[in-house]
């Protein structure tokens, strides 16, 4: 258990932690449960930047933004997150199978567009937006996720550096200010997105 939701299998592990797919007993309702590794709990820049995802979603608030509902630490002090459970595959799935049609492309493109808007509109930053974390839903929704090295774009303008000097990213996405650590703002995000449109 994890708070008030049964863990029920893991959907999937990244750099900072795990996510697992958890049950509400009660009423049934589902949800995706991230928790920070033991690792990276110990560090306290990583378990900032894990409470920051939180707040920057909460923020934004859009229907393209994965919803976040709660966030708390296990008994052992590892922090975690309760976010709604996402149907369906990513980007980065879809793309293994060749390149979109035009208007696919284009509905997909406009999604993400329109929640980088909302996001830079309160100040926040995505900062590692690639297919990996753009959802597609049978139902047709599409949802960007991941905020886990976004920034405010007021609290430091240099963030995409850490204290200890790593660039934080994903390599093949980043914009050239964003890999040599120089200050950035939301335009960092539309150069990834401009990768992301000449992938698919």
């Amino acid at each position: 258990m994890v708070g008030n939701y049964r863990i029920t299998a893991p959907i999937g592990t990244g750099g900072m932690g795990t996510v697992y797919r958890a049950v509400q007993p009660e009423i049934g309702s589902v949800v995706a449960v991230k928790v920070l590794s033991q690792q990276s709990a110990s560090d306290s820049d990583t378990v900032q930047r894990f409470f920051d995802e939180a707040r920057s979603v909460n923020v934004i608030r859009h229907q393209n933004i994965v919803n976040i509902m709660d966030l708390a630490r296990l008994p052992d002090g590892r922090p975690y997150i309760i976010m709604e459970y996402l149907d369906g595959h990513s980007l980065k799935t879809q793309l293994r199978h060749g390149p979109l049609a035009i208007n696919e492309a284009a509905r997909i493109s406009l999604a993400v567009l329109d929640a980088l808007a909302a996001a830079h509109a309160r100040g926040v930053q995505h900062r590692d937006l690639k297919p990996d974390n753009i959802m597609l839903a049978p139902s047709g929704r599409i949802t960007l996720v991941d905020f886990g090295i976004a920034k405010f774009a007021t609290a430091n303008p240099n963030a995409a550096r850490t204290e200890t000097g790593a660039i934080l990213g994903t390599p093949h996405y980043m914009a050239p200010e964003q890999a040599q650590g120089r200050p950035i703002d939301g335009r960092t995000d539309i150069y990834a997105m401009g990768v992301v449109i000449y992938e698919m």
